[in-house]
């Protein structure tokens, strides 16, 4: 594993989601995608890099355990003790279970580049903008779990890609 490339990846991820967090919540918590995978797009943009809907699928089954197994329970966890106050010391709890789901999430960004080594493939046209090649793989992404790009979706992936590239 690239660890050098993952901190990389890292450091990037949290530069794009924070100024962006309620537009990446609402495309995990309305359409189930995986925020990760989304910044994966960008982080492939920058680089040129195009992957295939069938590329996307290996990378998602390579995350699916740590997803279903440790994420999704962390967040789950995260989100009741933040709902109920009459759980004692709530919120102290709710940050320290925040820390570890972070820590999950930089696991599978992990996993990703780790899987990411085996076949991504370098983009060599330079027609193409990295805001054009992160819409052709969040269109993979999209087709690789059958999910149609309606206008919700098109209207808070235009909303990513204008606040993260600017406008020559």
């Amino acid at each position: 594993m690239n660890t050098k490339e993952a901190e990389q990846f890292w450091n990037y991820s949290k530069k794009i989601y924070e100024p962006l967090t309620a537009t990446f919540l609402f495309l995990q918590d309305r359409f189930g995608l995986d925020v990760n995978l989304l910044l994966l797009c960008f982080w492939l943009g920058k680089y040129r890099w195009v992957l295939t809907d069938r590329e996307f699928l290996v990378l998602i089954e390579n995350v699916m355990p740590c997803r279903d197994h440790l994420i999704g329970p962390l967040r789950q966890a995260r989100r009741f003790t933040k709902k109920n106050d009459d759980i004692p010391n709530s919120e102290n709890l709710t940050t320290k279970i925040l820390s570890i789901e972070l820590e999950a999430e930089r696991l599978e960004q992990m996993i990703l580049i780790n899987a990411l080594s085996k076949f991504c493939n370098k983009h060599t046209d330079d027609v193409c903008s990295e805001a054009e090649l992160t819409v052709l793989n969040i269109r993979s992404y999209l087709k690789a779990i059958s999910l149609e790009m309606n206008q919700e979706i098109k209207s808070a992936v235009e909303i990513l890609i204008n606040s993260t590239f600017v406008k020559e």
